[in-house]
């Protein structure tokens, strides 16, 4: 585990996935990113590459052959090695082992910079092909999970973190619906995409769950979208993801109950995944800047016609990022 921190952030990296496990206030000891209880999700923020979500049967097809990689890439479960570790920062990197050309058919070197400016942590991402002949393409995104400060309830159980929430999963029966947060859009979120069989998208536009107050109708009404909020609740993610494309959003807000700001995640991705575990009770909420998605449903076409897919010339070099704000 790798550590930089300033006087305001402390963060700490993994080589495994170069995966970022905390992000720590330090003048208040807050933690920003989710512990990986896996009685909710393991996870803490992975690195999905060179796939985000899942493709249609399994199946990529690239000048007539056929590819299959696992769900979010290959990337996450590996051991990256360190290019370069400072208080402040640190560069990982990874390159593709020869037999990944039957799962994935370019070289490449991928390095993530995580870095510590204030009390802002800045990700970089930087795509090399390190093919010569052939532009490769490819899919990436970050996987950030935001802690929220106490779970959502539960019926008969006034959950806090210090009487150990995580060891209380109700059944969906007896879950409440009282929002524990909000969220809050920076953009204009107009309409969802919606996963479901094979993790694939569903070919028709689902609405946003919006606040059902009067500032949210309001808002919405006269256009100012940020000023419209998203409850974090249950049944905000019974379908599991709310999935915005087509650079709709900028930036995601994460507030508490009270509607006070615990942090902001930007990017210049052009989709974006707010996801929590369906029917439970989540401690945190995630907030993926996503250079990709999902095939839709019954997608047949090459790589390079997938939702969003980024490119690369050969010898060149991608570069793509994201934010948290605390």
């Amino acid at each position: 585990m790798l550590t930089i921190h300033n006087a305001h952030l402390k963060a700490s990296i993994s080589t495994l996935g170069a995966e970022m496990h905390a992000l720590t206030v330090i003048d208040s000891g807050r933690s920003i990113i989710w512990h990986g209880d896996e009685t909710f999700w393991r996870g803490h923020s992975p690195i999905l590459f060179p796939l985000v979500g899942s493709a249609w049967n399994g199946t990529l097809r690239h000048e007539g052959r056929e590819y299959h990689l696992p769900k979010h890439g290959i990337v996450r479960q590996r051991e990256w090695h360190v290019v370069e570790h400072r208080s402040d920062s640190v560069t990982l990197a990874i390159e593709n082992l020869p037999e990944d050309l039957e799962q994935f058919p370019w070289p490449f070197r991928l390095e993530v910079t995580y870095s510590l400016h204030h009390r802002t942590l800045h990700v970089d991402f930087n795509v090399k092909n390190l093919s010569t002949r052939s532009t490769m393409w490819f899919q990436i995104g970050g996987h950030p999970s935001i802690m929220l400060p106490t779970p959502l309830r539960a019926e008969g159980h006034q959950l806090t973190q210090e009487v150990n929430p995580f060891s209380l999963v109700p059944s969906p029966a007896s879950v409440d619906n009282k929002p524990v947060g909000y969220l809050r859009f920076e953009g204009t979120p107009h309409s969802l995409l919606r996963a479901s069989t094979q993790g694939c998208t569903e070919p028709q536009r689902v609405h946003i769950p919006w606040n059902k107050d009067a500032a949210t109708s309001k808002a919405l009404a006269s256009n100012h979208h940020f000023n419209a909020l998203v409850p974090l609740t249950i049944d905000t993610f019974a379908h599991e993801a709310l999935i915005f494309d087509q650079h709709q959003v900028t930036a995601i807000h994460v507030l508490d109950a009270k509607e006070q700001r615990i942090a902001r995640v930007v990017s210049s991705a052009p989709a974006w995944l707010v996801w929590a575990p369906t029917n439970l009770p989540s401690p945190f909420i995630c907030c993926e800047p996503w250079y990709g998605l999902p095939d839709q449903q019954g997608f047949l076409g090459d790589w390079q016609d997938r939702p969003h897919v980024q490119h690369a010339s050969p010898g060149t070099t991608w570069h793509g990022w994201y934010n948290i704000e605390v």
